[in-house]
């Protein structure tokens, strides 16, 4: 053999082997994945809690702020002070509201004694409308007599006149009739202008008791606004002396005797004096977010811890859920909302007389119960794309694209074209020969630790709670090296056993 094709042959023989090399490197079995696993069991009851912070509050608290300003003369009670309701607070000096009563007192003196100038004037009024009108009657039956004379004087003048006519009658006789008929019209005129004179006159009287009439009652309007201040400026003098509004404590003490009280409004924190609250009842005020405040109803008992007494537990009830999120300037559509939920603290425990509001907290209120259920660890639930058939059924996890399988990326890519996938949350259970199968399952109430399983797993099942990294890439078939984690009925055992 040529020395060229020994060469040859060593070059194949080279080749071959590493070819075989690299066959075995990429078809050689992978080693397990090392995983934590966990045993599903079934437990004899699962409680759905809602966890969520918050601090101590009073279930009723006062803000006390003074409705007048001045200055701060007497203060009556210390922080920390028990008091009663109805009790002394503190006084303001009053001199500026008792000025202000004493002038309102004056005005509305002055008021009423004009009202009743003109009662007695309306009065003198009246009587003088009540004369005019027998005037006006006298003027009238004078008036009715008069022209019945006349009446008379011109008939015996037309008698006297065909008499004298006749010559039965002297000249004389005659004028002397003519006389007095023309002296009767005479007095019917003069009583008929005393008639429409008088009657002016009860006109002009009616006229001037409307006028007074309404002179009183504008009296009258002045002296009820003179009452009105009055009214307000005493109650503003009896607003200079503060008293408790309820039975509690002084939490806060804002003010010193000399300082200067200013009205209170919302927009002025410093208007407030001082707060009372009654500690014979606390709550927590805690923030639940939204999307467990669904889960929370009124009577829902809750489990309160308190920072400052992290070895007591208080027990509550759900009193109070708000119908609006929390709001905050900061907060941007997108970000989460917190609705505040209240739960009155209800054991009437020693340790109770030890808290304070404002202390900060942490609850768990319980959203229902279940009992005898087959239950997981929470973290082994996983969402993955799955393959799914034209009726929605499960037909496998979609593999995950790797760059180290040879036309992986394409191969894959390929594959989810052709078939129809969607999110579905299930979990891995590891099989008898040690490898790794997704399960879709449907669930029930969530624990603290555990999920209810409703199907797609059996008492006993071992599944995959983590690492997280493995969970969200793990397919189905792949080699598993499990590391059990102590499950919730051993971890009960074995604190039965601590006890014991």
């Amino acid at each position: 053999m040529s020395k060229r094709r020994r060469r040859l042959w060593k070059w194949l023989i080279v080749i071959g082997i590493l070819a075989g090399l690299g066959g075995w490197f990429f078809t050689r079995p992978k080693p397990p994945i090392e995983v934590l696993t966990a045993q599903a069991e079934r437990v004899s009851e699962l409680k759905a809690i809602v966890t969520a912070s918050g601090e101590i509050q009073a279930h009723e608290s006062v803000d006390i702020q003074a409705e007048i300003a001045g200055v701060i003369i007497e203060l009556a009670v210390v922080e920390g002070q028990r008091v009663t309701k109805g009790q002394l607070l503190l006084r303001i000096d009053p001199l500026q509201m008792q000025t202000e009563v004493e002038a309102a007192r004056a005005s509305h003196a002055a008021a009423l004694a004009e009202s009743k100038g003109m009662d007695a004037r309306i009065a003198a009024g009246q009587a003088n409308i009540a004369r005019d009108k027998a005037l006006v009657d006298a003027a009238r039956v004078d008036l009715a007599q008069t022209e019945v004379s006349a009446k008379r004087a011109r008939s015996a003048f037309e008698r006297t006149r065909k008499l004298f006519e006749k010559g039965l009658v002297p000249d004389e006789e005659d004028e002397i009739a003519e006389a007095e008929a023309k002296l009767a019209d005479a007095r019917v005129e003069a009583a008929t202008s005393k008639v429409a004179q008088i009657e002016a006159q009860q006109k002009a009287s009616e006229i001037a008791l409307e006028e007074m009439g309404a002179s009183r009652d504008a009296a009258l309007q002045r002296a009820a606004a003179a009452k009105a201040a009055f009214d307000r400026a005493d109650d503003l003098l009896k607003k200079t002396k503060i008293e408790s509004p309820l039975d509690g404590v002084i939490t806060h003490l804002n003010v010193e005797v000399g300082e200067r009280a200013v009205p209170g409004i919302l927009s002025n924190p410093q208007a407030t004096l001082m707060t009372i609250a009654d500690l014979s009842a606390l709550e927590a005020e805690i923030d639940v977010d939204e999307t467990d405040i669904v889960k929370v109803r009124l009577g829902h008992p809750a489990e309160v811890v308190v920072d400052a007494m992290e070895d007591t537990t208080f027990i509550g009830e759900v009193t109070e859920i708000a119908n609006a999120p929390k709001t905050a300037s900061s907060l941007s559509a997108t970000q989460g909302k917190d609705f505040e939920v209240t739960a009155r603290l209800r054991e009437p425990t020693a340790a109770l007389a030890s808290l304070r509001p404002g202390m900060s907290c942490e609850a768990k209120i319980k959203t229902d119960t279940r009992r005898d259920v087959l239950v997981i660890p929470i973290q082994a639930l996983v969402m993955r794309e799955v393959f799914v058939g034209d009726a929605g059924e499960f037909q496998g996890v979609v593999p995950p694209v790797t760059k180290t399988e040879p036309g992986g990326i394409a191969k894959a890519a390929d594959e989810k074209g052709k078939r129809k996938t969607e999110e579905r949350q299930g979990i891995f259970v590891v099989e008898a020969g040690g490898n790794a199968r997704f399960r879709p399952v449907r669930i029930g109430i969530y624990g603290e630790m555990e999920v209810e399983v409703l199907e797609g797993a059996s008492e006993g099942d071992t599944v995959i709670i983590g690492p997280q990294r493995v969970l969200r890439t793990i397919f189905d078939g792949q080699s598993v090296r499990g590391k059990p984690v102590i499950g919730r009925l051993a971890r009960e055992e074995e604190d039965r056993d601590v006890a014991r």
